[in-house]
Order: C-alpha cells, then sequence, then structure tokens
C-alpha cells in the first residue's frame, strides 16, 4: 500500500522527505509538479499539491511498518524532525516512534516486538 498524500508545499515537501527522512525521487509529474513520489527502501508516499485538501486532511497519522525500527530511530532522532512520540515498547506489541512531517502529517515507524531484523 503506497498513501497518496496532499501537500501544501512541493518543494518544502520533497526537502523534508529527502534531506531529513532519506528518501529519493522515484517519479514527478508536471510543470510545474503537482504529483510527486519519493521512496525510501520498501516506504513509498505519493504526494499531491492540494492546499486545500490538506488542511483538511492536517492530523492524519499515517503507520509505516518495517524492519530496523531502532536503526532508522538513531538515524532520524539527530535529524531536524520533530518527535511527537520518542521510541518505546508498546502494551500492543510493537516498538514504535512518531515525527510530524512538513504538512501535519504524523508518521509512526513501528516493529513488532516479537520479529527479528534480518541480517
Amino acid at each position: 500500500m503506497v498513501p497518496m498524500l496532499p501537500v501544501r508545499d512541493v518543494q518544502n515537501t520533497i526537502q523534508f522527505y529527502r534531506d531529513e527522512l532519506g528518501f529519493g525521487d522515484l517519479w514527478t509529474w508536471g510543470d510545474p509538479t503537482t504529483e510527486f513520489g519519493l521512496k525510501r527502501d520498501e516506504m513509498a508516499f505519493i504526494f499531491s499539491y492540494d492546499p486545500q485538501r490538506n488542511e483538511r486532511s492536517e492530523g492524519l497519522e499515517v503507520m509505516v511498518f518495517l524492519f530496523g525500527v531502532n536503526k532508522l530511530w538513531e538515524e532520524l532522532s539527530g535529524r531536524n524532525v520533530q518527535v511527537t512520540d520518542p521510541i518505546d515498547d508498546k502494551p500492543w506489541g510493537t516498538r514504535e516512534f512518531a515525527i510530524k512531517d512538513v504538512n501535519g502529517y504524523y508518521l509512526r515507524f513501528a516493529q513488532g516486538l516479537d520479529l527479528i531484523d534480518p541480517e
């Protein structure tokens, strides 16, 4: 599944996901760009320029399950990101943390406590 999220500022979103979260360009469409996708490992997002929809969607939470949550936490906690929930083991069986992106979305990165990172 790839979330499709409306944004209010294309360049600011691209810069944040590239520079702070380590994503790379997947594709862009339009001149100026109105649709674009960014990817990091198996995580991918599609974004569309739509400030009005972004305003209505602000506060949306996206849950991303992955291997290597501790490594990602170490990387991102040292960058210019707004941590909203530090890494912790949750009673429902995940180890997770959350950040807020530049569009007001909450990104929760989680790994099952019973899962072992592949080598």
